[in-house]
């Protein structure tokens, strides 16, 4: 990201990669283990996600849901897929925006 040039996701325009990151982890505090994420947040992360580097593997067979989980041992809040054929995958928020945004 140049001087002078903003990051947009799903409509949501950040000044700079670290606002994005915020924001991200700011939505995740809002939800408890499991609980499925909001349509406005669904847009921003499957927007999010279009952008890294393994969408396909990420979303494989298409997404049933979206929601919140907090990984073991790390007590790290991340965002979940689950697939439609029951599977489940992690889904990091900070990769697309820092690897695919320069």
């Amino acid at each position: 990201m140049g001087k002078g040039h903003s990051l947009r996701i799903a409509g949501a325009v950040f000044a700079t990669k670290e606002a994005a990151r915020e924001y991200i982890r700011q939505m995740k505090a809002l939800y408890t283990d499991d609980q499925p994420l909001r349509p406005e947040h669904q847009a921003f992360v499957l927007d999010l996600v279009c952008s890294h580097p393994w969408a396909t593997r990420k979303t494989g067979c298409g997404v049933s849901q979206m929601l919140v989980r907090t990984v073991q041992p790390f007590k790290t809040r991340s965002v979940y897929f689950v697939r439609t054929n029951g599977t489940s995958v992690e889904v990091s928020g900070v990769v697309p925006i820092f690897e695919t945004t320069g």
